[in-house]
């Protein structure tokens, strides 16, 4: 799965690079609350994460993405903002290597965007 915080720079330009950190630390937990020891998690780049779920089918990537959208989306922050997140998951079985797995997930991701963003995208077969 790959996950792009909607807008992230907006917040950053209207509530200072503070309010951004915020964001970024309250999402990283609410993922952590989500995910198992077995899941790998991280950092992507600027406002995008990865989340690597081993023997996991897409439709329960599916819903684990749902999940963490729908609680950060619930989540207000103290200058009275919330955030959404867009997400893109791809079963690995549709793909031969890591680098189609992450460039489909990518692809996923950026669909989500263009339907409007705060919405999960998926492909591929479990």
């Amino acid at each position: 799965m790959l996950f792009d915080l909607d807008h992230f720079k907006q917040i950053n330009d209207r509530y200072g690079h503070q309010a951004g950190d915020r964001v970024l630390q309250r999402f990283t937990t609410i993922v952590d609350k989500q995910i198992r020891q077995s899941d790998v998690f991280g950092r992507w780049g600027g406002e995008e994460f990865l989340l690597i779920c081993p023997e996991t089918t897409a439709d329960q990537a599916r819903n684990v993405a749902e999940k963490i959208r729908h609680v950060l989306s619930e989540e207000e922050f103290e200058q009275g903002f919330t955030q959404t997140v867009s997400a893109g998951v791809m079963g690995a079985a549709a793909c031969d290597n890591i680098d189609q797995l992450i460039s489909a997930a990518d692809k996923q991701l950026y669909a989500a965007k263009a339907a409007g963003r705060n919405r999960v995208e998926t492909g591929g077969a479990d």
